[in-house]
């Protein structure tokens, strides 16, 4: 649904953190599962990063201080 109007990067498998770093240093938003590991590295080297949002209920996998302290916006998908 996002292709049309955005670029849209699948992965296809689940990155590191060095890997996910890597992927995120020119997007505006970064959709996640629980398992990708969005740590302070991942959050820093998002040089555009607006909102991460997690296909997910929880958010644990994301480092929350680190998105806040950016003005990050975090949600997630519960229910």
């Amino acid at each position: 649904m996002l292709s049309p109007e955005y670029e849209v990067r699948v992965l296809g498998y689940a990155p590191d953190e060095h890997e996910l770093a890597a992927q995120v240093g020119d997007v505006d938003a970064l959709i996640t599962l629980v398992s990708d590991p969005v740590t302070e590295a991942v959050i820093r080297a998002g040089q555009k990063l607006k909102i991460v949002a997690n296909y997910a209920v929880g958010v644990n996998n994301i480092d929350r201080a680190a998105a806040a302290a950016r003005g990050i916006v975090v949600t997630n998908t519960p229910g």
